[in-house]
């Protein structure tokens, strides 16, 4: 996203959007990726409710080839998790 679009609402409202409909289809949970250098999106997240998931993290390369990348071409897709249905 460019810089001048941050901080208008429009991530917020994307993320609210998948948790509604994910809510509507009675999921348990929903699951995403991200980079840690998305400090924004990353606190947005944390923010909303989601954790880190460590244990679904993926290499760049296994998320899209299925196949690792040699490590000086790849880098570590952090996973996070909202539980829906905790009780």
């Amino acid at each position: 996203m460019l810089p001048d679009a941050r901080g208008r609402g429009v991530g917020e409202a994307l993320a609210d959007e998948c948790v509604r409909r994910a809510r509507e289809r009675e999921a348990a949970t929903v699951g995403l990726h991200t980079n840690p250098f998305m400090t924004a999106a990353n606190r947005l997240y944390e923010r909303l409710g989601f954790r880190r998931a460590p244990e679904f993290d993926l290499e760049i390369g296994q998320m899209f080839t299925g196949r690792r990348l040699p490590p000086d071409a790849s880098w570590r897709a952090q996973a996070f998790r909202l539980d829906l249905k905790e009780g």
